[in-house]
């Protein structure tokens, strides 16, 4: 199931947002069913287009990520890569987000949702992967952080300010608090 859907969360809710006060008068525009199908059925039917540079920077990214997940066996195969280089082409021939931000939803929804447990080998996974969303720029001291990750949660503005993938990194960090405080951590547990 996880390797065919996009998981999201409506976990985090802002009190302070408003309705717009501007009365608009939207109409709904009819939109054909070929709006519905999908461009590509398989990655090589994009690869060779101008997305070839998209497809191996973002395979790339993932295999690195990948290869982190291998140790506690939530590695993603074709399809999560495929899927994941299908929603950052289709983010760019629309201009919805910058590739970054697409990049970040596509963690979030399609490879945080493998990883729980309540072992070492998961902490260290999400401390790697948290390196990652954090972008080089902020560096972790792991070996501080390895029995107890608190300062991250504790502070987690300060955590998350800057991060290159913001969304990934949070998740991460409420991860980190789980396992903390309850000795396992689950994508699913807020």
């Amino acid at each position: 199931m996880l390797d065919r859907a996009n998981t999201i969360e409506f976990n985090y809710i802002r009190l302070d947002q408003y309705p717009i006060s501007e009365a608009t008068d939207y109409q709904p525009q009819p939109a054909p069913n070929a709006f519905l199908r999908s461009d590509y059925l398989q990655l090589v039917d994009a690869y060779h287009s101008t997305y070839q540079t998209l497809i191996e920077e973002t395979t790339n990214q993932l295999v690195a990520i990948n290869n982190i997940l291998e140790t506690i066996h939530s590695h993603v195969g074709f399809r999560i890569r495929d899927s994941i280089c299908f929603y950052l082409i289709y983010n760019e021939q629309a201009g919805l987000m910058s590739r970054e931000a697409a990049f970040d939803f596509q963690l979030l929804q399609k490879i945080l949702p493998r990883i729980q447990g309540s072992n070492s080998s998961v902490r260290q996974v999400l401390m790697q992967l948290l390196q990652i969303t954090l972008g080089a720029d902020k560096k972790l001291d792991k070996s501080k952080l390895e029995e107890d990750a608190s300062e991250l949660w504790r502070s987690i503005e300060k955590t998350v300010d800057g991060a290159a993938y913001p969304q990934s990194a949070r998740k991460i960090v409420y991860m980190l608090r789980r396992l903390d405080e309850d000795g396992f951590t689950s994508y699913w547990l807020s």
